[in-house]
């Protein structure tokens, strides 16, 4: 598989992926503030790492 044809079945995927998890949020009760929380302490974690990375 050419890099082209794996990227466009990474973007398939991926799509996939993001209407599945529409489709399960739709009905999904509002986060508690506790996992609001820990959502954005992984997402800092994330920010931090990658400002390493790219240092």
């Amino acid at each position: 598989m050419s890099s082209t044809a794996s990227s466009a079945a990474e973007a398939r995927v991926l799509g996939d992926l993001a209407r599945a998890g529409q489709r399960l949020a739709e009905n999904a009760p509002p986060l508690t503030a506790e996992q609001v929380d820990r959502v954005v302490a992984i997402l800092r974690m994330s920010d931090d790492a990658e400002r390493k990375n790219i240092a």
